[in-house]
C-alpha cells in the first residue's frame, strides 16, 4: 500500500471519528436497526454486478447511510484498506425509510478481466440525523458503521490452504497460508486429535484469508498439548464447495 494512501485513510478515519464523536454529544437521542441481506457479495464472472438489501427496523425512524467500498488485503497478518475505483457502490448516500427494505447495487467497472480474486470491503456509515429544533441539542445519538466483504473472481479461482499446526503455552496455533487464487473463510474451524475435537477461534474480517495472505489462529488456554509428529486433522468451511479436512502432522513451534 502506499504511505500516502496509508496517511489518507488514517486522517479520513480519524476525522470521521470525531465527527461522529462530537454529533453523539449534541443531538437528541435516536437508535436505528439497520440489517444485511446478504452479509457478503460473492460476484463470479461474467457477472460484474451484485446486490445487497439494507432494512431499516425502525417502525418510525428513517434512516441515512453513506457507502463506500475499498480494496481489502491482508499484510503481515493485519487487514489493510486501499481506495479504489475499480468497483463502485451505487447509490453512494441512500435514506431509507421506516420499516423499509433499499437494494444497494455493487459493480465492478475496472476494464481488465478479473484474475483469480479482487476483495474489497463495503462500508455501510449511518449518518447522523438533522438536528431538531424543537428538542434541542441533547441526548446521545448512536450511530453505526458495518464492514461487509465483497469479492469478485474468476470461475476457476479456488483457495489452496497449506497448514501448520503446533502446540504452546497450552493452546493450539493453526497457520493458514493461502496458496491460491480464492479466499477461504474458516467457519466451523477445529482440530480433530488423539485428545478430541479443538475449536480454533476466528472471527470477523480474520475469519477470511485471502489469497497470497497468511493468517494465524489459535484455541482457547487448555487445549491438548501434543508432541511434533502427532498426526491431526484441520477441520474448515463444512458445507461449502471448499471444505477442508486435511490430514496433517504437529510441528515444532
Amino acid at each position: 500500500m502506499h504511505p500516502d494512501h496509508n496517511s489518507v485513510f488514517r486522517r479520513l478515519s480519524k476525522t470521521a471519528c470525531l465527527f461522529f464523536l462530537t454529533i453523539a454529544c449534541t443531538t437528541p437521542a435516536f437508535s436505528a436497526s439497520i440489517t444485511f441481506s446478504p452479509v457478503g457479495v460473492d460476484v463470479q464472472a461474467p457477472e460484474r454486478a451484485g446486490n445487497i438489501s439494507l432494512i431499516n427496523n425502525s417502525e418510525t425512524q428513517p434512516v441515512r447511510v453513506q457507502i463506500r467500498i475499498f480494496r481489502w488485503k491482508q499484510v503481515d497478518g493485519k487487514e489493510v484498506l486501499e481506495p479504489t475505483r475499480d468497483v463502485v457502490a451505487s447509490p453512494p448516500v441512500a435514506s431509507i425509510p421506516a420499516l423499509a427494505k433499499y437494494t444497494l447495487r455493487l459493480a465492478r467497472i475496472a476494464p481488465a478481466p478479473i484474475q483469480g480474486e479482487e476483495s474489497y470491503r463495503l462500508l455501510i456509515d449511518e449518518l447522523p440525523a438533522p438536528i431538531d429544533p424543537k428538542l434541542g441539542a441533547s441526548g446521545v445519538q448512536l450511530l453505526l458503521r458495518a464492514s461487509i466483504p465483497a469479492f469478485f473472481s474468476a470461475p476457476t479461482a479456488k483457495p489452496d490452504i497449506r497448514w501448520k499446526v503446533w502446540s504452546a503455552e497450552g493452546k493450539l496455533h493453526v497457520t493458514a497460508n493461502n496458496m491460491g487464487t480464492r479466499h477461504l473463510k474458516l467457519i466451523d474451524f477445529s482440530v480433530d486429535g488423539p485428545a478430541g475435537n479443538t475449536v480454533i477461534r476466528a472471527t470477523g474480517s480474520s475469519a477470511y484469508v485471502l489469497p497470497g495472505s497468511s493468517l494465524t489462529f489459535e484455541s482457547a488456554d487448555g487445549a491438548p498439548s501434543y508432541p511434533v509428529g502427532t498426526q491431526v486433522t484441520v477441520n474448515a468451511a463444512k458445507g461449502s464447495p471448499f471444505a477442508v479436512h486435511e490430514q496433517i502432522s504437529i510441528s515444532a513451534p
